[in-house]
């Protein structure tokens, strides 16, 4: 039922992550006498058995999460959950589905090896803080499928990350030390995992000279028109109704969770959506055992 860790099947995941990483650098798609940076995702259980909805109104513009549970109220008669939870998952299923649970930030200074940056919840102390590692680290934990993402950005963008991260310090300044699983887009009062990639992402996009700061990432993903993954929630939706027992879950911004079991939640699936809409992906590769 949960994922084991296997050390010898992880290994020989990094090894052949490593080797789809070299082949990309003799393409040109990394530089050799420059900081090469990506972003990294790591298959995992966060949205097991959920599914992400998405849906369009008459003149082609995107629905939102409440048009959609009041569409489903309307169409069957009640407010009753029985009947507007079947009415969601069966008119907007989108087509992709949530896979990769964990975004990391992927770099690699010359002479030495991939190291990965990303953000962690402490179990000892509850706090939300920024975690440097290699990628061995990030790969070699129990893994319900072995399968690994990598989004390679532009040159320039990789350029404007080197500096961003390496010598303004945007992950310090972005990490947010309440952290909520389920923390909710535009804000800044709580963070998760994905979201602390993000706004790295949103810092490095926005217009040279911005103060890297929460607020002004938010600011810039909102004019951007950055859209969360709307969830219809399913292996995981049982703890919706016991999140007070959860110390890393907050609903307190996502209130059709508990009836409908639905909300907007910062996937990897948005993240990527959301480079791939402003054009500064330059290639993606995918290793699996």
């Amino acid at each position: 039922m949960f994922p084991q860790r296997n050390e010898e099947a992880n290994g020989q995941l990094v090894s052949k992550l490593i080797s789809e990483l070299e082949l990309l650098e003799s393409r040109g798609l990394f530089k050799k006498d420059a900081v090469n940076f990506a972003i990294i995702n790591r298959y995992g259980t966060s949205y097991g058995g959920s599914r992400a909805l998405e849906g369009f109104n008459t003149d082609g513009s995107s629905i939102s999460l409440d048009e959609m549970v009041e569409h489903c109220i309307n169409s069957t008669g009640t407010t009753e959950e029985t009947s507007v939870i079947p009415c969601l998952r069966e008119s907007y299923i989108a087509a992709e589905q949530p896979r990769f649970s964990h975004a990391g930030i992927l770099y690699k200074i010359p002479g030495q090896d991939w190291s990965v940056r990303q953000s962690l919840r402490s179990t000892k102390t509850g706090k939300h803080f920024q975690w440097f590692g290699s990628l061995e680290q990030f790969v070699d934990i129990p893994l319900i499928e072995r399968r690994i993402e990598v989004l390679i950005p532009t040159h320039e963008i990789q350029s404007r990350m080197s500096r961003a991260i390496l010598i303004e310090g945007a992950g310090s300044d972005l990490i947010d030390p309440d952290y909520n699983l389920v923390a909710k887009p535009f804000q800044t009062e709580e963070q998760m995992s994905n979201q602390f990639v993000l706004e790295i992402m949103a810092s490095v996009l926005q217009p040279l000279g911005q103060p890297i700061s929460r607020e002004n990432a938010q600011a810039y993903l909102a004019e951007k028109n950055y859209r969360p993954s709307i969830i219809l929630l399913g292996g995981v939706r049982s703890f919706a109704k016991w999140d007070n027992l959860i110390p890393t879950m907050n609903l307190k911004d996502q209130p059709l969770v508990r009836k409908y079991e639905i909300g907007e939640f910062i996937s990897v699936m948005s993240v990527r959506k959301f480079l791939e809409s402003e054009g500064v992906v330059a290639g993606k590769i995918e290793a699996s055992l």
